[in-house]
Formats: structure tokens, C-alpha cells, sequence
């Protein structure tokens, strides 16, 4: 990807942008997510090949179940490591599908700790972020604390106006 380097470029990705199918029709064929979700076994995932050498930042929110190619594997981790390719340095699993759509998501975070690093290389992980892995995130409650946080936020606001 060539532009500006001190620019953040978000992508929103849908299914006909991370996966084909493994014997496709032609060349011309269209896309059919009915079809997709009812015989994932047809598709695998493009991920790896066509986004993942190029991004810094995944924050993951798909739907997964076994049925369905993951996103991103151990294995192709491991091969951008060893590739030299280190450009992914952290993962935000909103789903928090241990072992799932993204499949080094190990174990789900908690909010006091909500990171922890994954070594592509030797495949361990640690509670200590050093630097030379990927730092993973996978709150389980994560969709519970934004409310949380607004409502105090919102209460903070709200209760000097009232003692008026």
C-alpha cells in the first residue's frame, strides 16, 4: 500500500471481502452470502493472502463458528513472522471467540488486563507486553462496559446540575 506514512486508514471489510470460493464457477461469478452461510465449507479465506501482509491493527467483531475458514491462523502468523512481515502488532478481538475466527485468541482478557502477547514465532503467550509478539485482546464484556462507562459519564454530568 503506497500513501502518506503518518496517516490512519480504516477499512471496514465485509464476507465477499474475506473469502472465496475454493472451486469458483468463473472468473465472473458473483459473491452470494446466502450461499456463503449455508455451505461455509465451500469458501476459505483470503485474508491472510490479501489484507493481513499490510495492516497494523485488526479490530474483529465476525460472527465464527467451526463451520467457516477463520480470519487469521496460528500457522499464517507464524509465516508473516518468518516472512519478516512483523506489521500486525495488535488484535481486538470484540467477539472473543477463544480460539476462533482469529485462532491465537487463547484465552478472553479482562478489563483490568486486557491484552496479552502472542509469540507467532514460538506460539506462547504472556500477560507481559514486550513488544515482540502481538498484542491480543479479547474482553468477553467488552459490549457491557461501554454503556457502563457512558451511563457514570453521563450520571458524573448530570448530578451537579441536580444539587442546583
Amino acid at each position: 500500500l503506497k500513501g502518506p506514512q503518518k496517516v490512519v486508514y480504516g477499512i471496514q471489510l465485509n464476507a465477499e471481502d474475506l473469502v472465496r470460493r475454493k472451486s469458483n464457477p468463473s472468473p465472473e461469478a458473483k459473491f452470494n452470502k446466502e450461499h456463503y452461510l449455508s455451505s461455509p465449507q465451500c469458501y476459505e479465506s483470503t485474508f491472510f493472502e490479501e489484507v493481513a501482509p499490510h495492516i497494523n491493527v485488526i479490530v474483529n467483531g465476525i460472527y465464527w463458528d467451526e463451520r467457516f475458514p477463520r480470519l487469521l491462523t496460528k500457522d499464517q502468523m507464524r509465516e508473516l513472522y518468518e516472512n519478516d512481515n512483523r506489521r500486525l502488532f495488535t488484535v481486538a478481538d470484540i467477539s472473543c471467540d477463544v480460539e476462533g475466527s482469529i485462532e491465537f485468541l487463547e484465552k478472553s482478557t479482562t478489563i483490568e488486563q486486557p491484552y496479552f502477547e502472542y509469540d507467532p514465532l514460538t506460539g506462547e503467550i504472556s500477560d507481559d507486553i514486550t513488544g515482540d509478539g502481538v498484542a491480543v485482546m479479547g474482553v468477553d464484556i467488552l459490549p457491557t462496559e461501554l454503556p457502563r462507562e457512558s451511563s457514570k459519564h453521563f450520571g458524573d454530568a448530570l448530578i451537579p446540575l441536580m444539587e442546583r
